[in-house]
């Protein structure tokens, strides 16, 4: 960990500190791995406040999270769960269709007419 210069982020940096090693024990205690996840994403927090471009990026990483997770509320909400079904229904028989007509040749099946046909020596 790097060192922190700023004074007010040492003293914010040692309570969440305190406060994800709380929720860890407790998390372990009661057998709730949210809990204890949660006091896991709090001790990364604590630990990268000493460096900017640590913090960027896991800053990003959780805007993208955070943005995907709104954007599948809000289809979900949209989109009954009947809708949804066909939806992925459809999209199935379309991928099934295509990778019959890429199969569908005499390289891959023989036709069933060459059974019936005489072989010449």
């Amino acid at each position: 960990m790097s060192v922190i210069d700023n004074e007010r982020h040492r003293t914010l940096s040692d309570k969440l500190f305190k406060m994800a090693e709380a929720l860890m024990i407790e998390g372990e205690k009661s057998e709730d791995y949210i809990v204890q996840s949660t006091g896991n994403f709090i001790m990364l927090l604590s630990g990268i406040m000493g460096n900017a471009k640590d913090m960027k990026t896991v800053s990003d990483l959780l805007a993208m999270f955070s943005a995907k997770k709104v954007l599948d509320d809000q289809m979900m909400s949209s989109v009954g769960s009947g809708e949804l079904e066909d939806m992925f229904k459809k999209m199935k028989d379309s991928l099934e269709n295509e990778n019959a007509e890429y199969y569908d040749d005499d390289e891959y099946y023989d036709d069933e007419d060459d059974e019936d046909e005489e072989i010449e020596p």
